[in-house]
């Protein structure tokens, strides 16, 4: 009976009554193992029957180049035959796992497509009966391994860090979630100081419905989450990632977001986009020691990714004189989403604290003198409770030096009156002139000359037969910073 069977198998593949010999591409006579399967060409149609129920038949190929691959099973066109409940196709790794599978495949089917085309690599299609009570018995289908060579597309297997796949930024590359347990791991380099973004959708071209979507966290070089997209149905863009020194390596992870509704066989593009900036913080900057170096009088950017984000910046001090530190929440920030905000504290190298804004939502400054030296400024959220999480900010510090200590050159008595004159003081925006009746205390500034060209000024209304002492500051005024040089020596003189 099996032998007779066979036997109209075999006459049914090559006759059908009134078209005689049926178009066959190629015959496979695929094996029943792995271990025996019928290696197949790409590009290349070959056609085979399912014998009986119980029929397994094995297809060997080999990529040739870095790509996807897709596989097409139809039933041939010239078989009229009833396929009962069609076949069952599964698309094997060469360790025999599943890759994809797929049933009641009836008249014809394309697999989504598969990246597992490095070259070299080798594959198995595995069809079978789905039914063994209602099966395609002596029913003809083709199959066809159709490979296509592209660059763009993931590598896998890429589920880990280590197996992940190298990508260039500023380019789009392009993956699928094969599964619902599917991880996809790629890798890049920064080239430029800067931050970069990722940019992650769905394929524009595949319609699948995409459930729960996806998952996405950005890595950096110890697999630490530096920041995460979740419940991504379509489109993503990343915050602002300042992390982007050049030659530093990070690390994106798709994944869907839950395996009970995935986006099961889903395409989706990915590109990282980098920008070079000289003007954003440079992370990791959570200690002094990683403070990101700042100059006088520049804006820089830098944003609290997490609640317990810290960032670090350092200014170097030349000399004595005096900073002030202006932060401000940056206008793209959601009026809603900076909580309680900011607290900005500053230190000195010895980590001793010399100011601080604490709660800073939208702006705040705050000015404070200076020794030669390197200071710190620490910028985290006010509360992990209510953060500024993903918020970015703006920084600017401004120094400005001490100007010299001026020189009284003379005082000069007049009629109820004094002459007080000085030395020109380099960089000064003006001067300060105090007086007292006593030599060692109770000055009071009675002049301010607002003018780096004053060099003189005459004090009137004075006392006849009394003797006054006169002492001059300069001061310089920059960006909203006043400082004020230390006292010249004190002159006195004896009005008239």
């Amino acid at each position: 009976m099996q032998l007779l069977t066979a036997f109209l198998a075999i006459a049914f593949m090559y006759f059908l009554p009134g078209q005689g010999i049926l178009a066959r591409a190629e015959e496979a006579d695929a094996g029943g193992t792995r271990e025996d399967a019928k290696t197949i060409e790409l590009g290349k149609t070959y056609s085979e029957s399912t014998s009986s129920g119980e029929d397994e038949d094995f297809f060997k190929f080999t990529a040739t180049e870095h790509g996807y691959f897709q596989v097409n099973l139809e039933q041939n066109a010239a078989d009229a035959s009833g396929v009962g409940n069609g076949w069952q196709i599964k698309v094997l790794d060469q360790q025999g796992n599943e890759i994809i599978s797929d049933s009641y495949v009836k008249n014809s089917w394309t697999s989504v497509v598969i990246p597992y085309a490095e070259p070299g690599r080798v594959l198995y299609v595995q069809v079978a009966p789905q039914d063994s009570n209602v099966a395609p018995v002596g029913c003809i289908y083709d199959l066809t391994v159709k490979q296509i060579g592209s660059s763009d597309w993931e590598l896998e297997t890429n589920g880990t860090r280590a197996e992940a796949n190298a990508i260039e930024t500023d380019k789009a590359y392009h993956g699928i979630t094969l599964t619902p347990n599917d991880v996809d791991v790629f890798r890049f380099k920064t080239s430029v100081k800067g931050y970069f973004q990722v940019q992650f959708g769905q394929n524009a071209a595949d319609g699948n419905y995409t459930a729960n979507g996806w998952e996405i966290n950005v890595l950096d070089e110890q697999g630490e989450v530096i920041t995460a997209g979740q419940y991504i149905t379509k489109n993503w863009v990343s915050m602002i990632l300042p992390y982007a020194q050049a030659g530093r390596t990070f690390y994106i992870q798709v994944m869907p977001q839950s395996s009970n509704t995935p986006p099961f066989q889903c395409m989706y593009d990915l590109t990282v986009k980098q920008t070079s900036a000289a003007d954003w913080e440079s992370e990791p900057n959570r200690t002094m020691k990683t403070a990101t170096a700042i100059k006088s009088g520049k804006t820089y950017n830098g944003n609290t990714d997490t609640s317990s984000d810290e960032d670090f910046y350092k200014l170097n001090v030349p000399a004595s004189g005096k900073v002030r530190v202006l932060f401000s929440s940056h206008n793209s920030n959601p009026s809603d989403s900076v909580g309680r905000g900011w607290d900005i504290l500053v230190y000195d190298k010895k980590s001793n604290e010399v100011a601080r804004m604490q709660e800073i939502g939208t702006a705040g400054s705050v000015a404070f003198d200076v020794k030669k030296g390197t200071y710190y400024i620490k910028i985290e959220p006010s509360s992990v409770w209510s953060a500024p999480e993903g918020c970015r900010y703006a920084l600017w510090a401004d120094y400005a030096k001490t100007p010299s200590t001026p020189k009284v050159s003379s005082v000069k008595a007049g009629k109820k009156s004094a002459v007080v004159k000085w030395k020109k003081v380099s960089g000064a925006s003006g001067y300060y002139v105090y007086r007292s009746t006593s030599k060692k205390s109770g000055f009071k500034k009675v002049r301010t000359l607002k003018k780096a060209s004053a060099l003189s000024w005459k004090d009137k209304k004075l006392k006849s037969g009394r003797k006054y002492y006169y002492k001059v500051a300069a001061y310089k005024k920059i960006e909203g910073i006043t400082v004020v040089s230390p006292y010249s020596a004190v002159k006195s003189v004896k009005v008239k």
